[in-house]
């Protein structure tokens, strides 16, 4: 990276060829989640169940949360 830098630094890279190998990198990065965020979008049932069970998880966390708040500060909590 440092070498990569210096010849930036020097002249001897230019933008066009620095956003060709980001452009590389950047694909190589990301090609196995836009995969995966394909193999999903197939699957909508999948996708509404990961959803309904993570929303009934927030809630339950959230629920026990507030209760500690409301416990701890000795607020009247509504049933």
């Amino acid at each position: 990276m440092a070498a990569l830098k210096a010849q930036y630094r020097r002249g001897g890279l230019g933008d066009a060829a620095l956003k060709r190998r980001l452009d590389g990198v950047l694909k190589d990065l990301l090609g196995p989640i836009r995969e995966r965020r394909a193999e999903v979008a197939r699957d909508p049932d999948f996708v509404m169940d990961v959803l309904r069970t993570g929303t009934a998880r927030a809630r339950a966390i959230t629920a026990a949360t507030q209760a500690e708040l409301h416990a701890a500060l000795g607020l009247f909590t509504w049933t």
